[in-house]
């Protein structure tokens, strides 16, 4: 009986101390919440300050985001988007992980997010009538910046609307052997509008 009755005094003290060790977690990051196992998000987006070329059409991949009431994590976010405007043609690729600040409703279904992270991004590209040999660029830092409404439908399921940012800080251009030049920059310096949905 005595036995009974220790492993009933262990149990609860096990009980209230990993309580009261959840209760400071949720002072510094908030609740726990439902995590995002992965997203697909359809995205239109302009590269080169958003002001040198028409809507550039693609999508994206969200991996594992990490969700409390006041912070976020997503760990892995790829796009891929079509290059087509007046002779060029190629497509552009970036990978990027992204931190911050999470703003929630009462009812916890409308949520705001504002993060930034890091960022590498490729594109290669052709003048279709001028041939030669294809451009490549490679941008291995980038600093990333993203802005998002998320409607919870669900504890599970979401749909979002949002803008990515990608700022090349180390571009190459891998065709000419040149570090930040204006058309290594060009080619990787963009931005995002996207809707989707996360799971």
């Amino acid at each position: 009986m005595k036995n009974i009755f220790l492993i009933i005094a262990v149990f609860l003290c096990f009980n209230l101390s990993a309580g009261e060790v959840k209760k400071d977690n949720d002072s510094i990051l908030g609740k726990d919440l439902s995590n995002e196992v992965f997203g697909l998000e359809f995205n239109v987006g302009m590269h080169a300050g958003f002001f040198f070329m028409p809507v550039i059409p693609g999508g994206s991949l969200s991996l594992f985001t990490l969700r409390w009431e006041k912070f976020h994590w997503e760990i892995v976010k790829a796009r891929y988007q079509y290059v087509h405007f007046d002779r060029i043609r190629g497509w552009n690729m970036t990978v990027k992980s992204v931190v911050g600040a999470s703003f929630l409703s009462e009812n916890q279904k409308h949520e705001g997010r504002v993060g930034g992270g890091i960022a590498l991004a490729y594109s290669k590209y052709h003048d279709i009538e001028g041939g030669g040999d294809a451009d490549e660029v490679f941008a291995p830092i980038n600093i990333a910046l993203s802005f998002s409404y998320h409607y919870h439908m669900a504890k599970d399921f979401s749909v979002c609307l949002g803008y990515d940012i990608e700022v090349p800080i180390l571009s190459v251009d891998l065709r000419r052997n040149e570090v930040n030049n204006i058309e290594s920059w060009y080619f990787t310096f963009g931005g995002s509008l996207f809707l989707g949905v996360r799971l």
